[in-house]
């Protein structure tokens, strides 16, 4: 599919570039999502599940795939056809939705330019000045923490106030005891608390209760058909259906219901 797509420069980026299986398969779908309604697939949308095309696992892929989803950087369907992917905002990467008739026009445009026309353009390049970059100022939070109001009221939207204060004078109190420097303390507290998310013990198997779970799926159970149940000897045999169930499951009950 020709065009572009852009990543942005923003602090979101930053802090997921740190995940590189998760930034991987986001740009995965960036590079697959479509610009135009075709082929089943709406706008933003993408067909993933091929995984070993950015060099993962399967563990890796759930993994990578559920904390996209957790994020709200795509919302994940499963279909006939396979896993859908839609990118829920620009936040990362621009697939130019807006720019695809544009730039049709803008090529059929530029084809025959005008000697006036390369003249102008000339002379406009060279009248270019130097935009100065504006720093936002940042307000002292605590007597260590320093941050900006769009920082603020980020941290304030994902932790509530409580969390964010929190985190602020967890900060602080670290900085003031070990005096520790960093760059951006937005991006500290948001590493900080990423990495305790990380920490935190992974829920069991719904289904064996011993191994952790890494996906949520739709897998076959059997129960006994009510009224079924008949003595033989001295067994009780009964009829079983079976009925999908929505359940967190491991990898291997995952693939054992697949292939059952």
């Amino acid at each position: 599919m020709p065009g572009w797509i852009k990543l942005k420069r923003s602090e979101e980026a930053m802090e997921l570039i740190q995940n590189a299986n998760a930034f991987a398969l986001l740009t995965l779908i960036a590079f697959r999502a479509r610009r135009t309604d075709g082929f089943g697939l709406l706008e933003n949308q993408a067909l993933i599940g091929d995984y070993k095309k950015v060099g993962l696992t399967r563990q890796e892929y759930r993994t990578a795939l559920q904390k996209l989803e957790k994020w709200h950087f795509v919302t994940i369907k499963a279909t006939n056809k396979g896993t859908v992917a839609t990118l829920c905002d620009k936040r990362i990467y621009d697939i130019n939705i807006d720019g695809n008739n544009q730039q049709d026009n803008q090529t059929a445009t530029n084809k025959q330019p005008t000697s006036n026309q390369q003249a102008t353009t000339n002379k406009n390049v060279k009248k270019v000045k130097k935009v100065k970059k504006v720093k936002k100022e940042k307000k002292k939070c605590l007597k260590f923490v320093y941050l900006t109001e769009e920082e603020y009221k980020k941290l304030l939207s994902k932790f509530g106030k409580d969390g964010t204060i929190k985190w602020i004078a967890d900060l602080d109190g670290h900085i003031g005891s070990k005096g520790a420097k960093y760059n951006s303390h937005y991006l500290t507290i948001l590493n900080w608390a990423r990495k305790k998310e990380e920490k935190k013990p992974k829920p069991k198997c719904q289904v064996c209760g011993k191994r952790p779970a890494t996906t949520k799926a739709k897998i076959k159970i059997q129960t006994p058909k009510t009224g079924t149940l008949k003595k033989s000897g001295r067994r009780f045999d009964c009829k079983y259906e079976t009925t999908e169930m929505l359940k967190l499951v491991c990898d291997k009950c995952y693939d054992e219901s697949k292939r059952s």
